[in-house]
Order: structure tokens, then C-alpha cells, then sequence
């Protein structure tokens, strides 16, 4: 059983009328100030390197930052950078998204950037970039040696492998999950909880563990694809089809031939499955023996993450606040956007 030190249940009424659907317990943490301060002073940082603030509201939610939610137990002096981090990561990703003719230079350009750093390095920096991008590598390294290092590596090659991907096609769901797991950043999310919670397990502890975590990683993934499509679709349009449109939404609406809003709801019946698997996984694997503590805490954490994520999608402004319409209004405009476009190109 997972000793919890830093967070508390959420009620579960308040889960449900979020809108969130999650099989899994809910916990926040009890110092999301500190998260909240992270996220402001990455957002001061991004200006000054880029000479613009960031693109959406990233981590913040009304309902809670991102990282009280999916790291409900991550150590008090490590949430602030936890939460800076996160927000790099989806404030970089808008950036590739904007600049759609070198996204893929981007992504592979940040994939040389990650790798420990310290105080000489953000001292010689030549740009404001530069420095910003190794003050924030050297903070991570400062506090964890040895845990910035296992997650720079994860890090490194999320930003491989979203380069990479920027050519692929996928046809079925079959050849998209197992791709979009790793394109949604669900190793690096999940190396970020180890790092914020000072979890230290073996390649061969996790490989051990693989057949629960997948599961917990593909509903992770397709969380991001269910609240993430509207805004993604309604961007896609604005950009002329310039670039590609990776959804499991997408893809469901192609091989079914059904609307946006009941591939939705696929996509959902999906996420929940998953979670059962997961837990189903996890029932069976305890029974089999005495298993290390700290290998315990790496599947339990992706349990807390899981139902995070999911409840800070449910209600992000990221992805709900992208047009000034009601929520029902703005789904209509996306689905009449789509059918209009299938009606025009078949």
C-alpha cells in the first residue's frame, strides 16, 4: 500500500462533474503554490529568451496546475522545477506546432540541447535561448544528479522521436498507438514523476513492469488525443493542411466512417478500458511475490498520473479556451468543419 505524504483525495463528486471519467483516484497536492511559482517564473523566462510570452496558459488550470494533479506525491522541493519543465514542454511543442516548415529542425535542434549543464555552462551561453534552456538544465541537476541525468536521457529521445515523426504516416490505430504513446511524451512524463519523487528503479525492474505500464501509458496517450482534438482540428484548418494531423480521433472517424463526436466516444471507452487493464495487470503481478518497494512506488505513481492527467484535461484551458464560444457551440463548429471538408474532398 502507497504511504501518501503530500496530497489528499479529491472528492470523487468533484471528479465527475469536471467532466473527468477516470476509473482511478484522484489526489492533489498540498503545495501547488510552489507549482504555480515554478510555472510564473518559466513564464518570465520564455519572454526574456524569446522575446514574447508562451503561446497557451500550459500547466495552469483553475481546477489545478498540471503538476498537483499528476505528481500529487512529488517531493515539495522538487515541484517547482517539475512544474517548469512541464511547461517548457508544452510551450516548446506550440512553438514547433507555429512553425510548421522547420518543426521537425525544432524538435531535433532541442534533442542536442538536453544533456546536464552547469553554472559555466549557462554563464557562456551565447544567446538569451541558450541560457534560458541551461539554467533550467543545470536547476534540474543541482537538486538530483543522478535523476536529471535518467530523465535527459528519456527526454533526449522524445525529442528524436518527434522529429522523426514528422514524416510518418499511420493508417490503422493498430500502427498509431504504439507510436503515439512515445509522441505523446509518456516515457518523459513518466521519468518526470520518478524525478519529482525520487523513485530510482533498474532497466531491468522497469522491463519487469512492462506489461502494466503500457496499458497505463496508451490511456495517457489517448487522454491527450480525446480533449486535445478540437483545438488540434480547428488549427489544422487556420494553417491551410499544412503539416499532419495526428489523432486517434482522426483515425477513428477514417476506418469507422462515424463523426467526430462518436470517435470520441470510442476514444473514451478506450482510456477506460485501458485503466482496467492496468489495474487488472497490476491485482495479478502484486500476488506474485514480495517486490521492492521502490518498484511498487513506479507503478503506483503512474496510477496518480494517470487520473491526474485525465483531470486536468477535463478542464484545461489549453484545450478549452482556444475559441470565445461556449463549449457545445464551439464542438458544433469543429464537427461542421470536418463534414463540411469530407463532403468537399470525396
Amino acid at each position: 500500500m502507497m504511504e501518501f505524504q503530500y496530497s489528499d483525495l479529491v472528492n470523487p463528486a468533484t471528479v465527475v462533474a469536471s467532466g473527468c471519467f477516470t476509473t482511478l483516484p484522484v489526489r492533489f497536492h498540498r503545495h501547488e503554490k510552489l507549482a504555480i511559482r515554478g510555472s510564473k517564473q518559466m513564464e518570465v523566462d520564455w519572454q526574456r529568451a524569446f522575446g514574447q510570452p508562451p503561446f497557451s496558459p500550459g500547466c495552469q488550470n483553475p481546477r489545478g496546475h498540471l503538476a498537483a494533479t499528476s505528481l500529487p506525491e512529488c517531493l515539495p522541493d522538487r515541484i517547482g522545477i517539475s512544474a517548469y519543465i512541464m511547461d517548457y514542454m508544452l510551450h516548446h511543442d506550440d512553438l514547433a506546432d507555429l512553425k510548421i516548415s522547420s518543426a521537425k529542425e525544432e524538435h531535433s535542434a532541442l534533442s542536442e540541447v538536453l544533456k546536464p549543464r552547469t553554472e559555466a555552462d549557462v554563464e557562456g551561453a551565447a544567446t538569451r535561448k541558450e541560457r534560458f534552456q541551461a539554467a533550467m538544465l543545470q536547476e534540474l541537476s543541482s537538486i538530483d544528479e543522478n535523476g536529471a541525468k535518467s530523465l535527459l536521457k528519456v527526454w533526449k529521445q522524445y525529442a528524436i522521436i518527434s522529429a522523426e515523426g514528422m514524416d510518418m504516416d499511420f493508417p490503422t490505430m493498430k500502427e498509431y498507438l504504439p507510436y503515439r504513446m512515445k509522441e505523446a511524451g509518456i516515457p518523459l512524463f513518466l521519468a518526470i514523476a520518478s524525478y519529482a519523487s525520487d523513485i530510482r528503479i533498474t532497466e531491468a525492474e522497469e522491463e519487469s513492469v512492462r506489461h502494466i505500464m503500457t496499458p497505463i501509458s496508451l490511456s495517457m496517450a489517448l487522454v491527450n488525443d480525446y480533449f486535445s482534438w478540437d483545438k488540434e482540428y480547428y488549427d489544422y484548418v487556420q494553417k491551410g493542411d499544412q503539416g499532419r494531423l495526428y489523432s486517434s480521433v482522426k483515425l477513428l472517424m477514417d476506418e469507422h466512417r462515424v463523426s467526430a463526436s462518436e470517435a470520441k466516444g470510442m476514444v473514451c471507452e478506450m482510456i477506460v478500458q485501458y485503466e482496467r487493464d492496468y489495474t487488472h495487470e497490476k491485482e495479478r503481478w502484486l500476488v506474485t511475490g514480495d517486490h521492492p518497494q521502490e518498484l511498487r512506488r513506479y507503478v503506483d505513481n503512474a496510477a496518480l498520473m494517470a487520473a491526474g492527467s485525465l483531470y486536468w484535461h477535463s478542464s484545461a484551458p489549453r484545450y478549452h479556451d482556444f475559441l470565445p464560444k461556449p463549449v457545445e457551440a464551439r464542438k458544433r463548429l469543429v464537427e461542421e468543419l470536418y463534414t463540411q471538408r469530407v463532403a468537399c474532398a470525396s
